[in-house]
C-alpha cells in the first residue's frame, strides 16, 4: 500500500530555487570570464557544478518521496535510496501536532520539504522524509532513533501503522514542545531584518548591472560580482539557518558580514558604471 507524502509544492519551489540559483551563476562565470582566466573560471566552474548536482538529488527526492506499507514493514523512498524499517524496529510512533521547531543538522530544507536530520525542539534529533512538516510530523521510534514522515492521508497511514505494529499512538502538540524554545527565527526581528537586508542588496545589485551594464563599457567582470553574491546569500541562508538555533550571534554576524560584502559588491558597481 502506497502513500503519497503531503501536497505543498515542495518540488516546485526547489524547481524555482535551484533555476534562480545556479542558472544566472553559472551564466554569469561564463560571461564574464574568457580564455585568459581559465584558471578562475575552472575554479569557480568546478564547485558550482558539484553543488549543482548535489542539489537535483535532493530535488529529485523531493519528486519521488513515497511511502510504502508492505507485510514485512515500511518502507520510505527517496531519490536512490529505500528505506526498510521492519515492523518489529519500530517502538512507537508519535504524531505532533501545530508548528513543530526544526532545526537542521544535515540535509536540506526549504517551503513545502524538509530532508535530513533535524531536532525536533523540545524532544530529540529525528531524520526527516517530510514535506510542510508545519501541519503535522508522524514520527517513528525505533533503536536508530526517530523517523519522521508527513503522509497525506495521515489517518489511514497512522491507522495502518498501529495496527501492524501493535503500538500506542501518541499524540503531542507543538505548542508544549516550543515552551522550551527560547527563540523562533521567523518571528526574530534581528534574524528577518538581516535575511531581508541581504536580500534586497542582491536584488539592487542584480537590477542595477541588467539596467545599466549593457553598453556601458564596463569590463565584463563586474559582471561576476552578481554570481559571487548569489552564491554568498545561498550559503548564508542554508547554514544561518542551521547556526540560529545553536549560536544565533554567530547566524547575526554572518548575516552582517555578507551585507557588508553585498555593500561592497555595490560600491564597486556604481564606481564603475556610474563614474
Amino acid at each position: 500500500m502506497a502513500f503519497e507524502p503531503r501536497g505543498a509544492g515542495g518540488s516546485l519551489w526547489g524547481l524555482l530555487i535551484g533555476t534562480a540559483s545556479f542558472v544566472p551563476a553559472i551564466w554569469a562565470i561564463n560571461f564574464s570570464l574568457g580564455k585568459e582566466d581559465l584558471a578562475l573560471k575552472l575554479v569557480l566552474l568546478i564547485p558550482a557544478f558539484i553543488l549543482a548536482v548535489i542539489f537535483l538529488y535532493f530535488l529529485w527526492g523531493a519528486f519521488n518521496l513515497r511511502y510504502g506499507v508492505h507485510e514485512g514493514g515500511l518502507e520510505v523512498r527517496w531519490a536512490t535510496r529505500r528505506i526498510q524499517i521492519p515492523w518489529q524496529d519500530i517502538e512507537g510512533i508519535k504524531v505532533v501536532t501545530g508548528k513543530p521547531i526544526l532545526a537542521g543538522l544535515t540535509g536540506i530544507s526549504w517551503p513545502g520539504y524538509t530532508v535530513g536530520t533535524h531536532i525536533l525542539k523540545g524532544l530529540a534529533a529525528v531524520k526527516m522524509y517530510a514535506t510542510r512538516p508545519a501541519d503535522s510530523i508522524v514520527l517513528l521510534k525505533t533503536a536508530d532513533g526517530y523517523i519522521g514522515v508527513t503522509p497525506a492521508e495521515a489517518n489511514g497511514f497512522i491507522r495502518e501503522l498501529a495496527q501492524r505494529t501493535g503500538c500506542q499512538v501518541e499524540y503531542i502538540d507543538a505548542i508544549e514542545l516550543n515552551r522550551e524554545v527560547e527563540r523562533v527565527l521567523n518571528r526574530d526581528i534581528l534574524y528577518m531584518g538581516l535575511y531581508g537586508l541581504n536580500f534586497l542588496l542582491l536584488v539592487g545589485l542584480v537590477v542595477y548591472l541588467v539596467l545599466f551594464f549593457p553598453g556601458s563599457g564596463a569590463p565584463r567582470l563586474l559582471v561576476l560580482l552578481p554570481a559571487l553574491g548569489i552564491g554568498l546569500f545561498a550559503f548564508n541562508i542554508f547554514n544561518c539557518s542551521r547556526l540560529y538555533y545553536f549560536m544565533p550571534n554567530v547566524a547575526y554576524f554572518i548575516w552582517i558580514l555578507g551585507a557588508a560584502i553585498l555593500t561592497a559588491f555595490g560600491y564597486l558597481v556604481l564606481r564603475t558604471i556610474g563614474g
